[in-house]
């Protein structure tokens, strides 16, 4: 026979590949069937509602970040406005000034000689 040269753990082997347990099938019992019933019925029914869940969401965070965005630019536009006009008020100080009234003392420059 051919099978002589193969040990016995070999011949068992070989005579199990042809019966295999067929892992993929699923054991019906009353338990696992109700749990996969209610899923196979409420799955489809929950995807439109997470869509729209999603959708109002990302709706609501891009209307927050538009809102927060202008607030900054009108806080922006605040400060630059009131920079604007504080230096418009330094100018005039400065030009209400009058040149007489700036006396420029001009002191004596010395050289000094290392000699």
């Amino acid at each position: 026979m051919v099978w002589n040269h193969l040990g016995n753990s070999a011949r068992r082997v070989c005579s199990r590949a042809g019966t295999r347990r067929a892992y993929g099938t699923q054991q019906t019992t009353s338990a696992s069937s109700k749990h996969s019933s209610w899923y196979r019925d409420m799955i489809p029914g929950m995807i439109p509602i997470a869509l729209l869940g999603s959708s109002v969401y990302l709706g609501l965070q891009l209307a927050r970040a538009k809102f927060s965005h202008e607030k900054q630019l009108v806080e922006a536009q605040e400060r630059v406005a009131h920079l604007e006009a504080r230096l418009k008020h330094l100018e005039s100080q400065i030009e209400n000034v009058s040149v007489e009234t700036i006396v420029l003392e001009e002191k004596p420059t010395r050289k000094s000689r290392w000699w």
